[in-house]
């Protein structure tokens, strides 16, 4: 569903970067997100807790 997500992206010029956040205590979702090409760009505290930043160029 993701991989389906970024093909849309890709064929929307006007989108240069998807940047999402998911928790450090979900490992399955970040290897989703970089299974599709997301980078991890660093750590940011949300209301919800600690959340990795990753990032994808369009």
């Amino acid at each position: 569903m993701i991989g389906e997500f970024i093909k849309f992206l890709k064929a929307n010029h006007s989108i240069s970067k998807v940047i999402t956040d998911p928790s450090p205590d979900n490992p399955r979702a970040i290897r989703c997100y970089e299974k599709v090409g997301f980078n991890r760009v660093g750590e940011i505290k949300t209301p919800n807790g600690k959340a990795i930043l990753m990032e994808y160029e369009v």
